[in-house]
């Protein structure tokens, strides 16, 4: 678990000083020890800072070289199969410096190729450097749990785990992508490949990119997708159960492997208990976190979560949130997330991070089981159940889409089909809303014409069903957006601003795969209804009293919390960097419907970056 960087540079001379001040942007992500590698003839820089997980010793520093040093690797992430790949690579001859997982990428890279991707089971990114073959090759998970974002100009290619590091180039051109600030309205975050910034571009999930030195080419391919089989061998529901609680057994042992201390994270819901009710078969002395907040009014997960604890037989502890200067955090959310993003549950997550922290430097998170069986699904199922058809829901879509308000809205969308009302329920603003935040020249001049874009693009990036099976396609595409782009990065930047390293066993790609291969009613079922596949394998190991609650979301008192903004939030905006450069229009803000206390929040979001970064139009 670390931080990664690399430059290319086509004509001039890449310096072990240019590579050491990008790889020290990010001293949070790797405490424990910091690398770098120069290709002189080739112009190849790499970086790395080490947060120490697996072998300790000096061994498993990086950048780690092969035994002709032609290949370099630096490597962020955990490669949880890495024993079983190792005792493999022994059996055809092949020879180990050190215990680490980093060196068995390169072992299975010698002999496989680009293939060796198949092999590996976990969370990853890295950059390999194959001197012999002058190529470069970044690679991400097949989940996206990682980050990886790339900058490519006209002369430099570069790479690095967070956007920040790209700043400590004095040749980094800082213009933004007015669009991705567009769309972050109706994601709540920046969609991939999109970025904050035009010339950096985030590594999709479940990708490879390949860089030729010698000619200056990059390109990347998908290496993973999700099943489209949905055929279920003719097994029956035990047999589902069954194989289910043999695969999330597997992926939590593999995910408790550390020469470290480990934690998990745990709430009242059923995806962390699933988790620590399988962990703490191995772990019996397991740490466990669960945040609360000091609110009267809103519903917390405490004492919930330590009766779990008691009878799970782990060491609980509960972190409580004393309502605090909301604005002095928002500030230090930004910096946190390095680019605008709306997911405040983020907020909890740093600080049950920071607690944990302190005693151990792994957790495991129940992160990813609404994705993978079906939690989200009885949010919006029934408004899938009527479905239009012909023109009339083309127009009605359109005009919900031009709507500048949401004031009658509900009309329009009973008219729409029921895809159209699936990536409804997926948009925050619609672009009739956003339009009027924005400065109508800032969108002219980025080529964004509002009547006419189409706010939903990254919608189109997931697998549409043949039969219109909308529980699945709506599935997949949370899979293939909300999960990596929200969910992930929400985690990764948390735990890593406080140096440690959170695994996600629920996201474990087999277990993934096998979900995915059944018909769509093993993740909801019209009787049983989401995630009963996961609450019948945690009844084999918790009381039932204690599982059969009603789902709740990590969330957070936003409503109370952003009172204390009323006042001066407005102002906060109007006198803000994104304002004053013409990007945001003032007069269109205080005419904009900005009740919604979450469009208030990532409005000062943006403003708080606009101010603290430095970015040009």
């Amino acid at each position: 678990m670390c931080a990664i960087v690399g430059i290319w540079r086509k004509y001039n001379r890449v310096t072990e000083s240019d590579v050491e001040a990008m790889r020290d942007t990010m001293l949070h992500r790797g405490p424990d020890g910091a690398g770098t590698y120069l290709d002189v003839q080739s112009n190849v820089g790499l970086g790395h800072r080490r947060l120490a997980i697996i072998d300790l010793s000096e061994a498993g520093k990086q950048p780690m070289l092969n035994t002709n040093e032609e290949i370099a690797l630096v490597l962020n992430g955990e490669i949880y199969n890495y024993r079983i790949l190792r005792q493999q690579a022994e059996a055809w001859g092949y020879r180990f410096k050190s215990t680490t997982d980093t060196e068995v990428v390169i072992a299975w890279y010698e002999r496989y190729g680009i293939e060796c991707l198949q092999y590996l089971r976990g969370m990853f990114a890295f950059a390999l450097w194959d001197a012999k073959r002058h190529v470069l090759l970044l690679a991400r998970d097949r989940l996206g749990i990682k980050p990886l974002y790339v900058y490519k100009d006209a002369e430099t290619f570069a790479f690095a785990s967070e956007i920040r590091a790209f700043q400590a180039l004095n040749f980094f051109d800082k213009t933004i992508d007015v669009s991705a600030l567009f769309d972050f309205f109706s994601y709540q975050y920046i969609p991939a490949p999109k970025s904050i910034f035009r010339n950096v571009r985030k590594m999709m999930a479940g990708h490879y990119g390949i860089l030729n030195t010698k000619t200056g080419d990059f390109s990347t391919k998908c290496y993973w997708r999700l099943p489209k089989n949905h055929n279920d061998g003719g097994l029956i529901d035990r047999q589902v159960v069954d194989q289910v609680d043999d695969l999330l057994r597997e992926a939590v042992a593999l995910h408790l492997i550390s020469d470290v201390p480990v934690g998990a994270f745990l709430s009242s819901g059923l995806d962390s208990s699933a988790v620590v009710a399988m962990a703490a078969r191995n772990e019996p002395n397991l740490a466990t976190f669960t945040v609360n907040f000091d609110e009267k009014k809103h519903r917390n997960e405490g004492s919930h979560a330590q009766q779990l604890a008691n009878a799970l037989g782990v060491q609980h502890q509960i972190i409580t949130l004393q309502r605090f200067n909301f604005e002095e955090f928002t500030e230090k959310f930004v910096d946190v997330y390095d680019e605008p993003f709306g997911d405040t549950s983020g907020i909890p997550t740093y600080i049950m991070c920071q607690a944990a922290a302190k005693s151990v430097k792994v957790a495991l998170s129940g992160d990813g089981g609404d994705e993978v069986f079906g939690g989200y699904i009885p949010n919006y199922i029934s408004s899938l159940k009527s479905t239009k058809f012909g023109f009339m829901s083309g127009v009605a879509y359109q005009l919900l889409q031009a709507m500048p308000m949401k004031f009658g809205s509900s009309i329009l969308h009973r008219q729409l089909t029921s895809r159209q009302q699936m990536i409804e329920s997926a948009m925050l603003l619609r672009r009739g809303q956003k339009r009027l935040l924005f400065n109508q020249e800032a969108l002219q001049a980025a080529n964004l014409d509002p009547t006419k874009y189409d706010d939903a693009w990254k919608f189109n990036d997931f697998q549409k069903s043949e039969h219109h099976n909308y529980v699945r396609e709506r599935m997949e595409m949370d899979m293939l957006s909300w999960l990596p782009e929200k969910m992930l990065t929400k985690v990764d930047r948390a735990s890593m601003a406080h140096s440690i390293e959170v695994r996600i066993p629920l996201i474990d790609h087999l277990l993934v795969e096998f979900m995915f291969s059944l018909p769509s009613i093993y993740q909801w079922h019209p009787e049983k209804g989401g995630k009963w596949v996961e609450r019948e394998v945690l009844g084999r190991y918790a009381p039932a009293s204690l599982i059969d609650r009603p789902k709740q979301g990590f969330s957070i008192p936003l409503n109370q919390w952003t009172k204390q903004l009323e006042s001066q939030w407005l102002e906060q905006i109007r006198e803000s960097q994104i304002v004053r450069h013409g990007v945001f229009s003032w007069r269109g803000i205080k005419m904009a419907d900005t009740r919604s206390s979450l469009v208030r929040w990532m409005l000062i979001n943006v403003a708080i970056w606009s101010n603290r970064y430095s970015w040009s139009l």
